[in-house]
């Protein structure tokens, strides 16, 4: 696997993490990618739900949503403590 692909691998596992508790708290995940900048660079990754109200939102749809926010960092941690000897003090540094 080259450096570049290596990079991806923890953009994944955030993206992915996010889709997951979108996924079961019943909303609907539109896209998940990673895009790359106007320059060819990593612009980095996206995960879009569908169009909903937080007016009309029920309220295991409301908790999904905020912990899906959240669940993208903690996915990407856990990834790096498994696959990059992160340790507890520096996935602290990243959150």
């Amino acid at each position: 696997m080259s450096a570049h692909e290596d990079h991806l691998l923890p953009i994944a596992a955030h993206e992915v993490g996010h889709a997951l508790a979108f996924r079961a708290a019943g909303l609907k995940v539109r896209k998940l990618s990673i895009e790359r900048g106007i320059f060819g660079g990593l612009k980095g990754g996206v995960t879009r739900i569908g169009d909903y109200d937080s007016t009309t939102m029920s309220k295991r749809q409301l908790k999904g949503l905020l912990i899906g926010m959240l669940a993208g960092i903690e996915a990407e941690v856990r990834w790096l403590r498994l696959h990059c000897s992160l340790s507890a003090s520096e996935s602290r540094d990243i959150m």
